[in-house]
């Protein structure tokens, strides 16, 4: 039996639902797909994965196969197709990193812009603290300006820890979206 008839053989056994023929197109062609994979992509861990995604792509297109012809030029086809969709992947990202890292770089030399903004925070900050009730501006001054823990907080104000945590969370959610919405309207 030569090699054409007998991955026809197992491509059957394989059609019929035998799992066992499935391991058998692996073990056949899996050096062959392998070196097509890393000579292109030259990363050993991505072709790794890409060698797996060539089988499980040629097992689901296993209908498009044509009987007779030759298996090995079809999967080393999927091969190609699988390692150019991955360059294609590469591409786009390295596209997206570029035009994040121009974005950082733009932010980042602006200084004025940057001084700007900081100190349009600084004064939401100043304005929305004004506007808490006492006992939350007490405790946002104790945790931030006195650097008292919580259990020094929660004493000083005849709560638990828990609740001293909650309430300071409570506090900063306030001033967050007290900010966010002073921050907005400039």
């Amino acid at each position: 039996m030569g090699p054409a008839v007998a991955i026809e053989t197992i491509l059957k056994r394989m059609l019929s639902g035998d799992s066992e023929a499935y391991a058998e197109v692996v073990r056949l062609y899996q050096k062959d797909v392998w070196r097509v994979v890393v000579s292109l992509l030259h990363d050993v861990e991505t072709s790794q994965d890409r060698v797996e995604q060539v089988f499980v792509e040629a097992y689901l297109s296993l209908d498009q196969y044509k009987a007779g012809s030759d298996f090995g030029f079809w999967i080393k086809g999927i091969a190609r197709n699988v390692v150019r969709e991955e360059w294609r992947k590469k591409t786009r990202e390295s596209r997206r990193m570029e035009v994040y890292r121009d974005h950082l770089l733009a932010r980042l030399t602006d200084d004025a812009e940057a001084d700007s903004h900081d100190a349009a925070l600084k004064d939401s900050l100043a304005r929305c603290k004004d506007k808490l009730p006492e006992h939350s501006a007490r405790i946002l001054d104790m945790r931030y300006s006195q650097g008292l823990g919580f259990p020094e907080i929660a004493h000083d104000l005849g709560k638990t820890v828990e609740a001293s945590r909650q309430l300071l969370s409570r506090v900063r959610l306030l001033l967050r979206d007290c900010i966010d919405r002073s921050i907005a309207q400039v």
